[in-house]
């Protein structure tokens, strides 16, 4: 069963507020969280946090993201054109701790294409790539350089995806669906963390690694989530947005 909840359409059970340590919340289906403007309405210049925490993306003028409704399900998505677009807040300090990243979206383009990132490739930042040489791929930056994980199942392009990356610990995993598909034991110290969230590229900018193609729901918590809660949000992210592949 699914129903509307202050707006928001949800399975039943659980909500992403639910869950407590919901740190950052974007969903493109709440139209009143986007700011648009140009030709159309169709670029996105803010994108509101629904988790009470106030965190809103933002971007320069030349670097906005593309707005489409109906993408999927009947839900707007906010789309990234793989060249210059992106959004961001400055005020997101997640690397450093235990957190959980889980998205909802489709990558039309393989490779360099980051989804979720800290505006950074050194230490004490990580990144989120939807589809990598055909895999999730999860990135913690250490002192000794880079830490990576790629999913073990196959996430071709043009597919809507639930996925996401975990961090307990030292123990880094990427997550597929509801499964921590994929884990690998973090070598190297933490830095010190950014205080930048990039979506849709990698650095705040044209970085040659902006995403292509649809976002519609990004979860940021500051733990790591049992399997339970994953199999929850990823109940509630499925059945809402109407993803039954990976």
């Amino acid at each position: 069963m699914i129903g509307l909840r202050n707006g928001i359409i949800a399975s039943s059970g659980i909500i992403p507020t639910s869950v407590a340590n919901l740190y950052r919340w974007y969903d493109a289906s709440v139209s009143s969280s986007v700011t648009r403007s140009g030709f159309g309405a169709g670029t996105v210049t803010a994108w509101a946090d629904l988790s009470g925490n106030g965190a809103t993306l933002t971007t320069a003028g030349g670097f906005e993201m593309g707005y489409t409704q109906a993408a999927q399900n009947g839900l707007n998505a906010i789309t990234g054109n793989g060249s210059n677009s992106y959004m961001m807040n400055a005020s997101s300090t997640i690397y450093g701790s235990n957190y959980t990243i889980i998205t909802a979206s489709k990558s039309i383009t393989d490779g360099f294409g980051d989804l979720v990132g800290s505006n950074d490739i050194t230490t004490g930042n990580f990144l989120l790539m939807n589809t990598y040489l055909n895999h999730v791929r999860a990135h913690n930056f250490m002192n000794s350089g880079v830490n990576a994980v790629d999913s073990i199942v196959s996430t071709p392009t043009n597919t809507n995806r639930i996925c996401g990356q975990i961090l307990n610990g030292t123990s880094l995993g990427v997550i597929v669906k509801d499964q921590i598909d994929a884990t690998l034991t973090l070598v190297g110290s933490v830095g010190a963390p950014s205080s930048v969230l990039t979506i849709g590229s990698r650095y705040s900018g044209s970085s040659g690694a902006n995403f292509s193609g649809n976002i519609y729901e990004i979860l940021i918590y500051t733990r790591a989530l049992t399997q339970a809660e994953l199999t929850g949000i990823y109940s509630y992210l499925r059945n809402k947005w109407a993803i039954t592949t990976t």
